[in-house]
């Protein structure tokens, strides 16, 4: 997984990345890492990442999301 973040990585380092991932609360584990380790340890490169997330996906992932900029929109 950690090579699918490079990947992830190494695309934005070429051109800004628009990522959207909707019902992310039925995603799989894998998928969610791979967005948490390509956003945390590419801060300084132009991932954009939308995540459409059911209100319960804070009690199930707590803290997912938090190291990069995020914004909630709402709640």
């Amino acid at each position: 997984m950690a090579n699918l973040g490079a990947l992830v990585r190494e695309r934005a380092a070429r051109e800004p990345l628009f990522l959207v991932v909707d019902d992310a609360q039925f995603a799989d584990t894998a998928l969610l890492d791979l967005l948490e380790v390509a956003t945390q340890q590419g801060l300084d490169l132009p991932i954009f990442v939308v995540a459409a997330v059911r209100l319960d996906f804070a009690s199930a992932r707590p803290g997912w999301g938090r190291v990069a900029q995020t914004t909630r929109i709402c709640e």
